[in-house]
Order: C-alpha cells, then sequence, then structure tokens
C-alpha cells in the first residue's frame, strides 16, 4: 500500500482477473465456499451474483454460495 494504512475487513473493492491462452476444450470457473457480496462478470457479461454489493452497510448483505459457472467455448482469454 501507498500510504501503508491497514485495510480493515470491511469496505468495498473492485478485482479484476485477467486470463489468457485457454486451452481448446470446456472448462468452469469453480466458485467455492465464498460469503461475502460479490457479482461475478465473464468478459462484462454478469455470470454470477451473491448477496448485494453497496457502498454502505445499510445496503449491503452478504451470501454464502458455492457455484460452478462455464465459460463459454471457443474464448481464447477473459477478464
Amino acid at each position: 500500500m501507498e500510504d501503508e494504512k491497514p485495510v480493515g475487513a470491511l469496505g468495498v473493492a473492485t478485482y479484476r482477473l485477467y486470463v489468457k491462452g485457454l486451452p481448446e476444450r470446456r472448462l468452469n470457473l469453480n466458485i467455492k465456499q465464498v460469503l461475502c457480496a460479490a457479482n461475478v462478470f465473464v468478459n462484462d457479461s454478469l455470470v454470477a451474483v451473491a448477496g448485494k454489493v453497496a457502498e454502505t452497510e445499510e445496503d449491503y448483505y452478504p451470501q454464502y454460495i458455492t457455484k460452478i459457472i462455464e465459460i463459454p467455448d471457443g474464448l481464447k482469454e477473459f477478464f
């Protein structure tokens, strides 16, 4: 961290995973035991939702999910 302050357990964040060089076979994204609020996108398409992502504690709620998401055939990369 640039300012070296502790982050803490509460807050809002965005994470991006860029995957390239995918093999020519069926692939899945396995989300295991998530207890939070999350919107999961594959190439700008919403593919999974858990709870409600919000900027205030009053609007936020977590949800426990386990989900397998099929990656569409023919993708060479996803983000």
